[in-house]
């Protein structure tokens, strides 16, 4: 127990993979490695520019993440595949009101 939380529930499912989903469809390449590469920026970005020296100009952080973006957009245009992901729910009850 933890701040008066106690775990309900917890399950594991299959994530959807909508953007493999479009790209069966379109068999657009591209428009793949772009969403994938957007999930990667909006998700690990903010961590790997916080790794940076604090001293380190906004700008050098911009740059960083649009390098990183820009290559895993590349690498993904040139093998695509579908991704295969689990998602976690954790279902939490307070116990103390």
């Amino acid at each position: 127990m933890f701040e008066d939380m106690t775990v309900e529930h917890v399950a594991t499912v299959p994530g959807a993979d909508t953007a493999w989903n479009d790209f069966e469809t379109d068999h657009d390449a591209d428009a793949l490695a772009a969403k994938r590469a957007m999930f990667f920026r909006v998700i690990f970005a903010p961590s790997v520019a916080q790794g940076l020296s604090p001293d380190r100009p906004a700008e050098d952080k911009r740059e960083l993440v649009d390098r990183l973006e820009a290559g895993v957009r590349r690498r993904l245009s040139d093998a695509p595949m579908p991704i295969h992901h689990l998602v976690g729910m954790i279902a939490l009850a307070k116990t103390n009101a």
